[in-house]
């Protein structure tokens, strides 16, 4: 009894593909050269292959390449992609002259687009705060980057738009507020009006510092002018008040009164993660803590002359103990 011979799987080299696909007459390799090769150890890897399979795309109907043959834009595909990426073909253990193009672009795609958890990706963007020195390209890249997984499709640009605002940090409110005057209809309009605040901000600082400490001068055995807030001047408490609220109101849990900072909790977890965030950020801006005066995990605190407890707030008895125990006064003056 005749036996039929198993059908026999195609295994092709690096150099057959690239053969195969240099055959085509429309095909030229100069042009194959001008797409940059797919960097599969990139940091951000499902944006790196969006970037490719658009780029791939736009070459390919660029010279009329979607009407060859599948096993031409197989060829195509993988010649463009790169070696490194080519181990990667490999693995799928597929037949080189039998499967689609789409389908191959399917497999690489599900490869570099691991399944994410669309709900934890939207939790992660409308949390993502702008840090206290983060400039406002570095933090509109982000969103950015972290949007591409969320999911919303058309609705992308609205959202972006939306959670970019909102989000910005404290010191600049007078940018969110200016966004809510213009109401800019697209997330790059949002982003270029923020820069030129931002910019515009950043030389009015300049100019204003060039001004005020010439003003703050003194002259002695020469001309001075201080570099730090010095103790005495009238609007001091307001000022150290003012920086501090801009370098720690934004961390969750936490109330700024010019050199006390309360942190609050419902639970010894959440505290313990909201102290550490504060102490990161005192370290990272090289603001020094007195240990002596901290008081650290208490279930109930003395803060601006009341009891804060899980009971509530209540008057600090000491202090109307003193004004209580005040002596009458004995002569008058």
């Amino acid at each position: 009894m005749s036996q039929t011979p198993a059908a026999k799987k195609t295994t092709k080299s690096t150099g057959d593909i690239m053969a195969d696909a240099g055959q085509s007459h429309l095909i030229q390799s100069s042009l194959i050269n001008n797409i940059e090769k797919l960097n599969i150890h990139a940091s951000n890897m499902p944006l790196t292959w969006k970037n490719f399979a658009t780029n791939l795309k736009i070459y390919m109907r660029a010279n009329n390449f979607e009407k060859e043959s599948e096993s031409r834009k197989v060829a195509i595909l993988l010649a463009c992609i790169g070696s490194e990426a080519l181990e990667i073909f490999y693995s799928f253990n597929v037949d080189i002259d039998t499967i689609s193009f789409k389908e191959l672009l399917k497999k690489f795609e599900e490869y570099f687009l691991p399944k994410v958890n669309i709900s934890m990706e939207r939790h992660k963007l409308f949390n993502r705060k702008q840090g206290q020195d983060e400039d406002i390209a570095s933090y509109a890249t982000d969103i950015k980057n972290i949007s591409l997984q969320c999911g919303f499709d058309e609705l992308r640009d609205n959202i972006l738009k939306d959670v970019f605002s909102w989000n910005l940090n404290s010191s600049n409110n007078y940018i969110r507020e200016k966004l809510l005057t213009n109401d800019p209809k697209t997330f790059q309009e949002s982003l270029d009006l923020s820069k030129k605040l931002e910019t515009s901000r950043q030389q009015a600082k300049v100019l204003q510092g060039e001004q005020s400490t010439t003003s703050q001068s003194f002259v002695g055995k020469g001309r001075y002018r201080f570099l730090r807030l010095p103790f005495g001047i009238n609007a001091a408490s307001e000022i150290f008040h003012s920086e501090m609220v801009k370098r720690f109101s934004d961390l969750e849990g936490v109330k700024i009164m010019i050199d006390d900072i309360l942190i609050y909790a419902p639970d010894k977890e959440t505290h313990d993660k909201r102290l550490e965030n504060v102490l990161k950020r005192a370290r990272e801006i090289n603001i020094k803590f007195n240990k002596e005066k901290s008081v650290i995990c208490k279930e109930e605190v003395r803060y601006l002359g009341h009891v804060f407890s899980q009971k509530g707030v209540k008057v600090d008895e000491s202090k109307v103990k003193a004004i209580c125990d005040m002596p009458t006064p004995s002569q008058c003056q």
